[in-house]
């Protein structure tokens, strides 16, 4: 023991374990703070979300008494705004209306910016009974911008589905800027600010009816029987399946459907009179062959005038490519054409990247689910690299992923082909479940350069699809990117640091991590920028707006065109034939028990 203090008492034996314990006490004291930080910010928003649940319930039963109860003494706040609604638009059997907030002197003389509790009461009230047949209303958190025990400042929305008096449905929307303050463990809006709100009126707007049945399409996507046979380290995978093109493949003059399922695929030729025909096994595309698919296209590339099929397959089951025979039947055609690819590909589009009058094909592929979970889920890479074929011109395909240096490894859930820089070349965008996506800008030759970041494209998101459209008008081509729209932003803002600490004080994994991020998103301001990342997931939805200049502006929030839930897909179509494109958003998922998620 005596020879034990006197090791210690030499600057060199001392001096270095001082050091190592000063390190792991500064990593011991770090982790407590940020463990204790997360703690403490979920203590505070889910009060706030269960608040604002509660408020939700008692306004819907209208006692003025306890909606009064949510509202703190010495409230000031600025008019609802719902009762001098402005038109903005009229178009389509659609009246759009603006939200507005008097300035200056009210109708009574008051401060029209600085209403009293009472006053928001008859307001709230007022606005309550206007609606008719309310289906659903809700008050939600969007962002909780600063919090501490007795105070927070949050962003919040509004949303009320019901009727008009003359019996027309109606949406309104509206977000608020909201301070509150804890009394007597029970938070209170002490400010309340109107920040925009819209109502959307549907005079005459039935465009569409649904004749799915009558016109003789039944198709489920069914269960891909591979994911019960394997336990899958990323298991939400097998929720994910199916898709469909369109396109006149008999040359009869109408657009015909494909549907890529999970049990099987189906071929349904339009005959012209409203419906279609399951022409499936006569056209030889029935069996083995077309199970496990995950999504499809119609093209023809081989230019003989008829429109071939290409499947993309999950998990780690080959892709297939179908030819067109022109008599109604197909031939796989995968082997020969040197396209076994047996990956998790999820989508895939083509085009001629190389101007040489056929068409290449690139195909988006996901992570292995069998080996990784997505993490973190800000900018991972640990993705399958997707794969770019050159039409050799002679029925074949050869790959050139990697000379053309598009080999993405991001979770790939959509591409498309696009010249968004008006070259006369195609390039490509691709939207990663994970991580930010790429847009790679074609060079003329088929070779590419990622530039997503310096174009302003990177829109990291939960990216499930991309559709390209001039929906400005000015001549160039925007991006409508469909992500992922949650509850959950107001956590994920405020706890991405703990993200990165825990692959921080994982020695193999933390420069990987602060090299990718630094590569994808570039100097992020510090601690703000890091909490910005957290911010944008969850948005929602994202419409890139082209400048013209090679560069985008996200434009989604401020053109009210995120809140799409958890979007799946997306596409820009005139829908009204008014010269302009609209937006259709496909989304859904699974739900938790009502009041249980974030």
């Amino acid at each position: 023991m005596e020879k034990f203090f006197k090791l210690l008492r030499r600057k060199r034996v001392w001096i270095p374990l001082s050091l190592l314990l000063i390190f792991a006490g500064s990593i011991w004291a770090i982790n407590y703070w940020l463990m204790k930080a997360e703690a403490f910010v979920f203590e505070i928003g889910q009060s706030i979300r269960g608040r604002l649940d509660d408020f939700t319930a008692d306004y819907k039963k209208g006692d003025p008494q306890v909606i009064a109860s949510y509202y703190a003494d010495g409230f000031t706040g600025s008019e609802l705004g719902f009762d001098k609604r402005q038109k903005i638009s009229e178009e389509g059997g659609i009246v759009l209306e603006e939200w507005q907030a008097h300035d200056g002197q009210a109708s009574d003389g008051v401060d029209g910016t600085a209403l009293n509790r009472q006053q928001m009461l008859d307001q709230l009230m007022a606005y309550r009974a206007q609606l008719h047949e309310a289906e659903k209303t809700k008050f939600k958190m969007v962002h909780l911008n600063t919090y501490s025990e007795t105070t927070a400042n949050i962003l919040m929305r509004l949303q009320v589905y019901a009727h008009d008096e003359q019996g027309h449905p109606t949406e309104d929307r509206g977000h608020f800027n909201v301070d509150l303050v804890r009394q007597d463990g029970e938070w209170k809006i002490i400010k309340q600010e109107l920040v925009n709100g819209r109502r959307a009126i549907g005079v005459d707007s039935k465009y569409f009816v649904e004749v799915t049945h009558e016109a003789g399409i039944d198709f489920n996507t069914g269960v891909n029987d591979i994911f019960k046979q394997q336990r899958y380290n990323f298991a939400i995978v097998d929720r994910a399946a199916g898709g469909v093109t369109s396109g006149d493949y008999d040359l009869d003059g109408y657009p015909d459907l494909f549907f890529a399922g999970s049990e099987g695929s189906k071929l349904y030729r339009n005959t012209g009179h409203g419906a279609f025909e399951d022409v499936t096994t006569q056209a030889g595309l029935d069996g083995e062959a077309t199970k496990h698919a995950q999504g499809c296209v119609f093209a023809d590339y081989n230019n003989d005038g008829y429109l071939d099929i290409y499947i993309t397959k999950t998990p780690n089951v080959t892709n297939r490519l179908f030819k067109n025979n022109g008599n109604g039947t197909f031939t796989d055609v995968t082997q020969p054409a040197g396209l076994e690819l047996s990956s998790y590909c999820t989508t895939a589009g083509f085009a001629d990247i190389d101007n040489d009058g056929d068409l290449d094909l690139y195909v988006g592929i996901y992570g292995s689910a069998l080996e990784h979970s997505p993490d973190p889920p800000f900018h991972d890479r640990h993705g399958v690299p997707d794969r770019l074929y050159r039409n050799n011109g002679d029925g074949t395909f050869t790959d050139i992923t990697k000379e053309a240096d598009v080999g993405d490894p991001g979770w790939a859930l959509g591409m498309t082909f696009w010249d968004y820089d008006n070259d006369g070349d195609q390039d490509i965008y691709v939207a990663n479940d994970f991580g930010c996506n790429s847009l790679f800008r074609n060079d003329g030759t088929g070779h590419f350069k990622n530039v997503a970041k310096e174009a302003g494209a990177l829109d990291y998101g939960f990216g499930m699809s991309a559709s390209p459209g001039d929906y400005d008008n000015d001549g160039d081509l925007d991006m409508y990117v469909s992500n992922l729209y949650s509850g959950t932003t107001w956590y994920i803002q405020h706890t991405v640091m703990q993200f990165y600490w825990v692959r921080l004080i994982d020695p193999s994994r933390t420069w990987k991590t602060m090299e990718t991020g630094w590569q994808t998103y570039g100097n992020l301001d510090g601690f703000k920028g890091i909490l910005g990342i957290g911010k944008k997931f969850g948005e929602g939805n994202s419409l890139l707006e082209n400048q013209g200049d090679g560069t985008f502006k996200s434009v989604g929030v401020e053109k009210r065109v995120n809140m799409g839930g958890w979007a799946w897909a997306s596409n820009f179509f005139d829908f009204d034939n008014d010269g302009d494109l609209d937006i259709h958003c496909v989304n859904g998922w699974i739900s938790q028990t009502p009041g249980t998620d974030l």
